[in-house]
């Protein structure tokens, strides 16, 4: 049977003496929706400390909740039915195996903060160049090798390996444990909840009053030996600069981004063009690699600018900063913080997207997901559940594939060469149908609603024997898309939507909503200004959020005023 958290009278973390009713009331409640597995809609008015209190209060549950897990571990060992004095020994083992652990890894993140201090420093008394990358170039001569589709997943993932091998080789396994998802709307509104975190009052060193009642335990915090007295034992040195702090213990925190908003290659950003694709060249084995990225005969400076970040709140500003200092990619180095992090900053899309989840191998099973600003999830649902596709792009995208074919043809091997002339297939269907919808003497401001179904059927006989699932299932794998779009790039081929999406992204996209498609999912035809468009509308994206609600431990929506959600939330 489970043990219960009582939910507090008080929270020590909280930065001041003494809380307002309404931020005490707020926090109590935040924390009692998160042991019952509730979706909590929270309405804080500005001014009230809303983000104060929602990360005081997630925090408490989440030491609470690792005492509790380890008062289990505890348990299981007494119950084991061993004689006393083997229990005894196997339960001061395993205290002492869990203060070593906690206190090893508390001295990494120390160590690391030090370090830190040191370059930040060293950056003020002098000044440090600009990491170069040796560009060797042999004319005006394309590499077509690069432009060809990647290996399959599996095949690359030696490469991978590679460049990953010694950060992991270094780092010290930790048991895995529960975070906290913190999004919002923009990365300015996550910068804010930073100096929040800082202002946090978290014990160093907790402790838990171990109740046998099974039904409950008592939690003033967690640490290593479930002791009633401050645990820091022989190691305290190790933590002095933790105690000597005013507030006391640092959170660790990862704030997720962007390349475009981490990547510190200059030499990269300045050649402009997709930045996601030219970062992955580099770790492929046909690039130059990137001077940020270490590979596995390098030293340990991914693993060691991992524990930077975890060793103090950082927003995305200060990672670029810090990347800087270390000379190492900050892009990747989040991405390698994330397992150790109790807090993870991140925009909706990334939160809400099961695709960009899969990407940064976030699980959100028995997670707590925070949304603020949660007034704006609604339109930001809407808008992940909305493919918008012209005429024009349309066009744009048959004469790059079309190019791509006919220039790749004797290369290419019979199982791309007949995914890509199906997909040509299909692309030349959907612009035959909007160019013969637009004919049919449809007015401008005309639109016409229909079922994905009735859709497809109107994009005639040669695409019947075609099946979308399995062409954006090769979309999605191949990952032909960004080959195509550097190509045409690099040649010059019909590059009409300047600082937009290349538009083979927009057809993956709109193939991926078509595959996907559910019994609410409707195309909307428009005209405006002689250009047809296409558009897919979820119209209950219920589903986008289903699946991260369904694997949370809990989820709170909070904002200034959620009144007019309440409206949306009751179906």
């Amino acid at each position: 049977m489970s043990l219960v958290l009582p939910t507090p009278e008080a929270f020590s973390s909280f930065p001041y003496d003494t809380p307002y009713n309404i931020q005490t009331d707020l926090m109590r409640h935040l924390y009692s929706a998160i042991e019952l597995h509730k979706v909590a809609i929270i309405e804080s008015p500005t001014g009230t400390g809303k983000t104060l209190s929602l990360l005081t209060a997630a925090l408490a549950w989440l030491d609470d909740d690792k005492a509790r897990a380890r008062k289990g571990m505890i348990d299981s060992i007494e119950g084991a039915g061993e004689p006393d004095w083997v229990t005894s020994q196997t339960r001061e083992r395993l205290m002492r195996e869990l203060e070593l652990e906690d206190t090893t890894y508390e001295e990494r993140l120390a160590d690391a903060r030090k370090r830190e201090e040191i370059l930040r420093k060293m950056s003020q008394a002098r000044v440090i160049k600009k990491a170069r990358r040796d560009v060797t170039t042999s004319g005006n001569k394309i590499d077509l090798e690069n432009f060809l589709p990647d290996p399959d997943e599996d095949e690359m993932l030696p490469i991978i390996g590679k460049l990953t091998r010694s950060s992991n080789d270094c780092s010290t396994t930790r048991r895995p444990s529960r975070k906290i998802y913190y999004a919002s709307r923009t990365h300015s509104q996550l910068s804010q909840i930073i100096p929040e975190l800082k202002k946090l009052r978290r014990s160093t060193c907790k402790s838990v009053n171990v109740d046998h009642d099974p039904q409950k335990i008592t939690a003033k915090g967690f640490k290593t030996g479930f002791e009633t007295e401050p645990c820091l034992g022989s190691r305290k040195h190790l933590l002095d600069d933790e105690l000597n702090s005013e507030n006391g213990l640092q959170t660790r925190v990862v704030s997720l981004g962007s390349r475009k908003q981490l990547c510190i290659n200059e030499d990269m950003r300045r050649r402009g063009g997709d930045l996601d694709e030219a970062c992955r060249e580099t770790l492929n084995e046909k690039g130059l690699g990137c001077v940020y990225m270490p590979g596995a005969l390098e030293d340990n400076r991914l693993s060691a600018f991992r524990d930077q970040i975890l060793a103090a709140p950082k927003d995305i500003e200060e990672l670029v900063s810090v990347g800087q200092l270390t000379k190492t990619c900050p892009y990747y180095a989040t991405r390698e913080a994330v397992s150790d992090a109790e807090v993870v900053t991140l925009p909706y899309n990334l939160l809400l997207q099961k695709s960009a989840r899969e990407a940064l191998q976030i699980d959100l099973n028995g997670q707590i997901v925070i949304i603020d600003e949660a007034h704006n999830l609604v339109s930001a649902l809407l808008a992940l559940s909305t493919v918008t596709l012209s005429y024009s792009v349309l066009g744009i995208c048959c004469s790059q594939v079309q190019i791509y074919i006919s220039k790749f043809a004797l290369k290419l091997s019979q199982k791309h060469s007949l995914h890509l002339q199906r997909l040509l297939s299909l692309l030349k269907a959907f612009k035959t149908f909007t160019s013969e919808w637009q004919d049919a003497e449809h007015k401008e401001g005309r639109r016409e609603v229909m079922t994905v179904q009735y859709f497809l059927q109107q994009l005639g006989r040669k695409i019947e024997s075609t099946n979308v699932l399995e062409i954006q299932q090769y979309l999605h794998s191949s990952k032909i898309a960004r080959k195509v779009a550097k190509y045409a790039q690099v040649n010059n081929v019909d590059l009409a939507l300047e600082d937009k999406s290349p538009p083979l992204y927009i057809i993956e996209a709109f193939i991926s909503a078509l595959a996907q498609a559910s019994d609410d999912g409707k195309i909307i035809l428009s005209l405006a200004q002689d250009n047809v468009e296409v558009k897919y509308q979820s119209l209950n994206p219920s589903s986008i959020f289903q699946d991260v609600s369904d694997k949370a431990q809990s989820i709170i929506l909070a904002g200034g005023t959620m009144t007019p959600f309440y409206v949306a939330a009751v179906p």
